[in-house]
């Protein structure tokens, strides 16, 4: 047996065909229980950076399409900028441009928006922005003098 085995062609049905053949239903219940709880996550990101902001419907967080148009306003680009999130590799070059706006909106580095191209990290930012207290904050303060 080829040890390149797994990297052989699904043919029509694809890997969730290949998944479900060879692993049941139960084989695609991890991928898919993570997908939701990356959704939930970045949800409430969304729903928090919203707050923080000042932008209003944080509640556009949880559902699709409205997400990104709300990704856009808390970066205070205009709205039909979700249009260009539909463009493949334009997406990702915007998507910068607007967490680079969100970090500067919650008072931290811009660069913080330039490290969403780093495919873990891209999960970490949008926490980090939503949970963090910005720089010179009465909290931040307050533990800086105990």
């Amino acid at each position: 047996m080829c040890m390149f085995h797994h990297f052989h062609n699904y043919g029509h049905g694809g890997i969730i065909s290949h998944l479900l053949q060879n692993h049941g239903p139960s084989g695609m219940l991890l991928p898919i229980l993570l997908a939701l709880a990356v959704y939930i996550y970045l949800a409430i990101c969304l729903q928090v950076l919203a707050r923080k902001t000042g932008t209003r419907d944080g509640w556009m967080g949880w559902v699709p399409i409205l997400n990104v148009y709300l990704f856009c306003k808390i970066g205070g680009k205009p709205g039909w900028w979700m249009v260009l999130f539909l463009i493949p590799f334009v997406n990702i070059f915007f998507a910068v441009i607007v967490f680079m706006a969100i970090a500067e909106a919650r008072s931290k580095p811009y660069w913080w928006g330039i490290l969403v191209v780093i495919p873990l990290v891209r999960v970490i930012v949008p926490g980090y922005l939503a949970f963090s207290e910005p720089k010179g904050s009465i909290q931040g303060k307050e533990s800086a003098g105990q």
